[in-house]
């Protein structure tokens, strides 16, 4: 049988010889980015070349204040067009948005993390240089433009925040306001609740008070603007979901008190803690007295039963109608909105139950909130003009025959479109509604019965203090 042939081979090796590596330099001062990453760093100081390339600061040592992998904004551009604020509204400097997409950027904390896609940038552009100047007065806006985009970038949680209060306003500035939530907001707000209930449930660290004091306020505005209702007739009181709670969102605004105390975003080593002054302007102090009827115009007195003896320990609705009346004579405006959140902010719980059960005399004190602070800010004011309108309608039909209540209930009609009473308007307002023609002459009526009340109009012929005061009772502006 013819052998087969076989090709050289190569010689066995010596017993007791092993293969040898090829000589390699092994970086051992590289920046614990690239190492993470599992590249080899170049160790170009003070920051290497790879870390350049991937967009996040370089970080050589345990002491550098750089995170791991995160996200470097030097020398980036926007991803979208400039704001359109004017130079004088401008926010001024602002953190830029890396262009880095590929591969995407991922931050995080020691629970979670957040992959940024080209949508999430592009939600994080809209929302530093347009939403957040619509958040508080204007020097709560700056504020928060310089240090929410960073604090988010850092905690998961205030990032999901962001996307969905970003969301919220886009459709607030689309062709249809009043549509429903999106699937979007659905998904960033769950993993928002969840994350920030699991960072709440754990001892807080120092580092986490500015990332969960800012997510506490978010959540307050979101809650405010969150309703699906998309006109009168589906809003509350007239339409009632069983398995909710209609006054939820009251709730979740006051839970930003028990985050202020845990955070205590006013101490010397808090990144809010310039914002001191303002919020000590913003928050003048006030105190409900014990009892009395002092500065309570005489139609309140008889509605809700109040005397000079009577207090809050009696009278559920003493405390609330003590915090109304300074405010109706204020313009509800970007400046003093904090001081009308007050009114929510300390609803006694028996005046709450009584709203819960639709109680007339409760319903109408919160049209009036309504009824002043639905033009100041737009995150409020898709609720409180279908919930205003709703209250206004649901006393019609339930309470058409209590005179001094219907009396009452014509401000907030007045304030949210649901009526006009030529009785109130002085003679400008006379001349223009009767020689106007439709819409335009009630549009025009309605905007000087604004501006009177609001004391940007000085005519005769309308109440500034108290708009609901009958003929003889009220007190003329000059």
């Amino acid at each position: 049988m013819p052998s087969k042939t076989i090709g050289p081979q190569k010689p066995a090796p010596k017993e007791g010889t092993v293969r040898k590596r090829r000589a390699h330099h092994k970086s051992r001062r590289g920046c614990r980015n690239c190492k993470l990453r599992k590249v080899k760093c170049d160790e170009t100081r003070p920051k290497c070349e790879k870390c350049v390339s991937f967009g996040v600061n370089c970080n050589y040592d345990s002491g550098s204040k750089a995170s791991d992998l995160q996200p470097s904004y030097d020398k980036q551009v926007t991803l979208l067009t400039p704001p359109t604020t004017p130079p004088s509204q401008g926010l001024g400097p602002r953190i830029k948005i890396p262009t880095t997409l590929y591969p995407p950027i991922i931050t995080g904390d020691d629970l979670s993390s957040f992959q940024l896609d080209t949508e999430s940038l592009s939600r994080l552009d809209r929302f530093q240089h347009r939403t957040v100047g619509t958040i508080g007065t204007k020097s709560a806006g700056k504020l928060f433009a310089h240090l929410t985009v960073d604090l988010a970038l850092a905690h998961p949680y205030l990032m999901h925040v962001v996307q969905v209060l970003t969301v919220i306003h886009d459709r607030y500035l689309s062709p249809n306001p009043y549509s429903k939530q999106t699937l979007t907001e659905v998904f960033h707000l769950s993993r928002a609740a969840a994350l920030f209930n699991r960072k709440l449930s754990e001892p807080i660290q120092l580092q986490d008070r500015d990332g969960l004091w800012a997510t506490a306020a978010l959540l307050g505005l979101i809650a405010f603007s969150l309703t699906d209702a998309s006109d009168a007739e589906e809003s509350w009181p007239l339409a009632v979901n069983e398995d909710a709670d209609p006054l939820e969102w009251i709730s979740i605004a006051e839970s930003k008190s028990a985050i202020w105390n845990l955070t205590n975003p006013l101490r010397p080593d808090s990144r809010f803690s310039i914002m001191k002054h303002d919020y000590e302007t913003s928050h003048p102090a006030f105190k409900v007295p014990l009892h009395g009827i002092e500065g309570i115009p005489p139609q309140f007195v008889e509605l809700y039963d109040l005397n000079d003896w009577v207090s809050a320990r009696v009278n559920p609705y003493y405390t609330s109608v003590h915090i109304m009346m300074p405010l109706l004579p204020i313009p509800c405006e970007r400046a003093s909105i904090i001081r009308f959140l007050a009114f929510v902010g300390h609803m006694d719980e028996g005046f709450k139950k009584l709203l819960r059960a639709r109680d007339a005399r409760a319903l109408l004190l919160l049209a009036y909130w309504y009824a002043k602070v639905w033009k100041a800010v737009w995150w409020i004011e898709r609720r409180a003009v279908l919930e205003c309108k709703a209250i206004c309608l649901y006393l019609d039909k339930h309470h058409k025959d209590d005179k001094l209540l219907q009396e009452m209930l014509m401000f907030p009609k007045r304030r949210c479109g649901l009526a006009i009473d030529t009785n109130w308007m002085g003679e400008e307002e006379r001349v223009r509604f009767n020689t106007g023609t439709g819409s335009d002459a009630i549009l025009a009526s309605m905007e000087l019965f604004r501006a009177r009340f609001e004391g940007t109009a000085t005519q005769q012929g309308f109440s500034v203090v108290w708009p609901v005061c009958s003929t003889e009772n009220r007190t003329e502006s000059s």
